[in-house]
């Protein structure tokens, strides 16, 4: 007898007809959920997002990123550098149910793409799909990216594209 073995996700993680509920008052919700450890495409997100948040006059009022897991010191730093710390929560590390809860009542996630990535399919997108909420991808072209816009779930934002970030934030808000 053959036994299939999902790739990246499981159902029963993600029970049919079972969705948390988003918040609908209060600024819309990103979520991180992962490890923020040293991707180079982060950092170049944050000097978009500070263009992007000043331009637009978007205040922590209007929008939150949640770290769901561990980041380092030197994303922190980078943070705390660009004078955004308001716009960030960080939730630490969580168990596999609440991120998901967390994942399914967010009113977007986000991943990120660094170029030497660009082959390979993270899990976290796997379980980003399963939980339904729209995806913010930021970063290098690659399969990742293809996959989110093929199945018309999200954002895909390239390094640099302020206008495509904004136009993704103007998105959330509605």
């Amino acid at each position: 007898a053959a036994t299939v073995i999902e790739n990246g996700w499981d159902r029963a993680n993600f029970p049919s007809g079972r969705s948390a509920e988003v918040p609908t008052n209060g600024p819309v919700m990103l979520s991180f959920v992962g490890n923020l450890m040293g991707h180079a495409a982060f950092e170049k997100f944050l000097d978009v997002f500070r263009q992007v948040v000043t331009r637009d006059e978007i205040t922590e009022n209007d929008l939150k990123i949640r770290i769901v897991g561990k980041i380092s010191d030197q994303q922190r730093a980078q943070i705390k550098k660009r004078e955004l710390d308001m716009f960030f929560e960080y939730a630490g590390f969580v168990k596999k149910q609440v991120a998901i809860d967390i994942m399914q009542s967010s009113h977007g996630l986000l991943m990120f793409g660094d170029e030497e990535l660009s082959i390979y399919i993270p899990s976290k997108l796997y379980e980003y799909l399963a939980a339904k909420r729209p995806i913010l991808y930021y970063g290098a072209s690659g399969i990742s990216p293809r996959i989110i816009s093929s199945l018309n779930s999200g954002w895909v934002v390239g390094a640099n594209e302020e206008n495509k970030l904004s136009e993704a934030f103007s998105s959330l808000f509605r």
